[in-house]
Parts: C-alpha cells; structure tokens; sequence
C-alpha cells in the first residue's frame, strides 16, 4: 500500500491563473480525494482561449508544499516560467514512522504570474491508495491545473484531473527469474551432504566410546568425598578464626573500658586535691602508673599472639621492607619468599601467589595498627574501616567528602603511565600505602613521643614491630 514514504516526484499540468471564482467539488462525492480549483465548465476550451493563455498567463513560477494532518512536511524548490512545472525528486526529512507511512496528506499548489505576487493556486487532499494510474503523463489526458504524483516509480493522478480518455492497466509487478544452480554448485552442496554425515557418524561413535568409558572406569567416590570433608574442615577453621576474633577484640574492649575507669578515678583525684596536694596526687600516679603499663602490655601482648610481628614478617608472612618493594612485586613480578602450601607451577600462578600474601600482609598491618591504637585511645591520622575481606583507608582531609582508598591490590586498576612511558602505575593503591606510612608515623609519635627515624618511615612492618616491642616492655614494677 502507498505511503508517504514512497512519493518520489510531483508535477503540474496546463497551469491556468486567470482570476476566476475557485469552487470545491461537490462535498458528498469528495470521498479520498477533493481539489479546490477553477470548476471545470469555466476552463478555456477554445483553441484560440488556450493560445491566448499559453502566451500570457500559463508560463509561471510555481512550488508546492505538502502537509500531513495541517503540519508542513516538505517544500518544494520555485520552478520559473513553465506551463506544466516538473519538480525535482521529493526529499523528505527524518520523520515520525506514524508520519511517514501515512497514505493521507494535502498538497497546496502557489503560482506567480511575472511581475505579479505570489497566488494560491489549489489545494489537492489526497488519499495515495485511490489513485488512478495513467502510464507515461501527457498534457493530452490531463485538465487544466492537473496534478500528477510519481509513486514507487509510476505515475498517477485523481479521477478530476483526468480528462475522458481511456487509461492504460497497471502493469502487474515483476517476478525476478530464480537463478539455476550450476554444475559447481551442486557439486558443493553434495560434498557438504556428505561431511554432515561424516561428522554425524563421528559424534555418534564418540558418544558410544565415552559412555562406555565411564561404565567400565566410573570416577572414583572417594576424592569426591576428601574434597567435600576438606571443604567442611575449611570452614570450621574459618568459622573458629573467626569466633577468636571477636572474642579477643571483646577483650580489648573490655580492658579499654578499665583502662578508662582508672584513669577517670586518677584525674577525679587530682581535681579534689587541688595543687595543694601536690604529693598525694604524684603517690597516686605512682601507684596507678604501674597497672596502667601491665595492662597496656597485657593487651598488646594479645594482639601480638594473633598477629605475630618482626622486622620482616607480619602474621608469619614475610613482607616488603619498603612501599617500593611492595609496588615491585604487584607490577614486575620482584623476588618475595612466598608461604603456601603448594608450590604454583606457572609463573602466573607464583605472581599472583606473591600478590595474595601482600594483600594478606596489609590486612594484618592495619589489623594490627586499628587495635593498638584502639587500646591506646589514639585517633588515627587517617581512619581504618573494613570493606568486605580487606581494610580501605579514609583521607577526610583532601577534599570536602572523605575519600576511601583500598589496601588491596587489583591488577585491573593497573596501567602504563602513557603511551610513551610504559612504567606501570595504580594510582589509587599507591595513595592508600602512602597514607598508611603517614597513620603509623603519627601513631609511633603519639605513643612513644618520638617520631621514627625517617629513614624507616617507608617500613611499616618495622615500625609495628617497634612499636609493639615499645607497648610491652613498658615499665610495670
């Protein structure tokens, strides 16, 4: 069926502008189409009227302009001084589809006589489904002010154009011939067969091999049943890791809390006594000092049984000495003495073996680092928080909204500097390492009163180390 879509030219024939009164057509026979134009019985039909008009008034400017439900769609370029105006082909615009396949539009026809203004001429509401086709367009078959429309390629017009003549048939649409198969091809789909079959053949043997495999050499139950018994003592052990942490941090906990206690009954003391009691007060310090020390290194001590420390390991876990090192091993593969049970065969599997135990290593530390300072009621530079299996650092000093930083290192965020300088680089886990070297700086200050040697600062395992031989050989006598 006709749309608008597929209108491809539109052209005028024996264009009259002489001013004489426009009438529409007859209202109930105006059923898909209609035209506002002169009436026909005033049309010039005398040879020497239709001379007179062709030399005075027919050779005129023209355009068109078509409208879908009163919208303007499409207007056409001035063709200047013709009778019968032929447009160029029709280039419509992007359009709505519901616009675009419409089969209803309004086309309005302006004229201008030289020297005259622009006039409108008529006004053609058509629907494309009730053309009647008319072959190759003559002026001979058409009245005055004619309007014919190329559709899909041929051309037709409305019943009040035509003039009563006989019309050609609408030639019936072509069938393109099917191409036969030459002798090459059937060739082909022959050796094609043929290998389907083959490889049908085959997967049924195949089959018939596998399953009977399997009945002869069935897999064995009893690996299937060391795994499932491993897998239930994996998570017994977990369950149980995770049981004696929160067990031991209740204890901190509580030993926070009396640790409090005495120090509140100590400045109470202090402020009842006044200055006056000068001696009173430093005997009382003398006393409580000593229980302060024991059960700071009580508690230190307990975090060290869960996460051993040494001046090259943490939790048993042999650890970079410096954030460069660190940065080495997760970018280029660098030496690291690795502790697992089973040795990886490629050297993939040894990198990534390399990169679990680091990422184990700074969950202890900040592990480590979150309770010491716990016990020693001192605010970290910049927080610690869980976030899921590991620890993320919070800069709440940089910006207006606190940004979080992992302590984990993910090879997708790994990439080369430029595209010059192919050094690796992952921004935000390098910022998380240096702001740990800055939360353990300051917490080794705060409780020893000395800031590290600065040529240890890059070691955050050798500062835990020290810090934690600081906590417990405290003076408790």
């Amino acid at each position: 069926m006709p749309r608008l879509r597929h209108l491809e030219r539109i052209r005028l024939y024996n264009v009259w502008t002489e001013n004489v009164p426009k009438q529409a057509l007859d209202p109930s026979a105006r059923r898909r189409s209609s035209v506002t134009k002169p009436g026909p019985d005033e049309m010039p039909e005398s040879l020497q009227q239709r001379l007179v008009c062709v030399n005075s008034h027919e050779l005129v400017d023209a355009f068109y302009v078509i409208r879908i439900r009163g919208k303007v769609i499409y207007v056409s370029e001035t063709i200047s001084g013709s009778a019968s105006p032929e447009f160029a082909p029709i280039s419509l615009p992007t359009l709505p589809l519901s616009v675009a396949n419409s089969s209803n539009l309004a086309i309005g026809v302006y004229v201008r006589v030289a020297g005259e203004h622009w006039q409108y001429l008529l006004r053609y509401t058509v629907n494309l489904n009730s053309l009647v086709y008319t072959g190759p367009p003559r002026e001979s078959i058409f009245r005055t002010n004619a309007v014919a429309l190329m559709v899909n390629g041929l051309w037709y017009s409305s019943a009040p154009f035509l003039k009563a003549v006989t019309l050609p048939s609408l030639p019936s649409p072509r069938q393109p011939p099917i191409p036969s198969y030459t002798f090459d091809t059937i060739r082909t789909l022959l050796n094609l067969t043929k290998s389907l079959s083959e490889v049908l053949e085959v997967k049924t043997t195949l089959s018939e091999k596998v399953n009977g495999e399997l009945k002869q050499h069935p897999l064995p139950s009893r690996t299937a049943e060391q795994l499932e018994a491993g897998i239930a003592t994996l998570d017994d052990a977990i369950a149980k890791i995770k049981g004696d942490n929160d067990r031991l941090q209740h204890r901190i906990l509580a030993q926070q809390m009396s640790i409090t206690q005495i120090r509140g009954f100590h400045l109470n003391s202090k402020g009842a006594n006044g200055d006056v009691n000068n001696a009173p007060d430093e005997e009382m310090m003398a006393l409580t000092t000593p229980q302060i020390n024991q059960e700071i290194t009580r508690l230190v001590s307990i975090v060290n049984d869960a996460l051993p420390t040494a001046a090259e390991h943490i939790a048993y876990l042999p650890f970079p000495q410096s954030t460069a090192d660190i940065l080495e091993v997760c970018y280029y593969n660098r030496d690291l003495i690795t502790v697992t049970h089973e040795v990886a065969e490629s050297p993939q599997g040894q990198w990534q073996a390399k990169i679990d135990q680091i990422n184990a290593g700074l969950s202890a530390i900040a592990k480590w680092v979150d309770d010491v300072s716990t016990i020693m009621e001192s605010k970290l530079l910049y927080p610690l928080e869980i976030a899921g299996d590991h620890y993320c650092i919070v800069d709440a000093m940089t910006n207006a909204t606190p940004t979080k930083y992992s302590l984990h290192y993910d090879a997708d965020n790994t990439t080369t500097l430029d595209k010059f300088d192919k050094r690796l680089t992952n921004p935000p886990f390098e910022q998380a390492l240096a702001l740990l070297v800055k939360t353990i700086v300051a917490l080794v200050t705060a409780v020893t009163g000395e800031r590290p040697p600065p040529q240890s600062h890059d070691n955050v395992v050798w500062m835990i180390h020290y810090l934690g031989l600081y906590l417990t050989g405290l003076d408790t006598s």
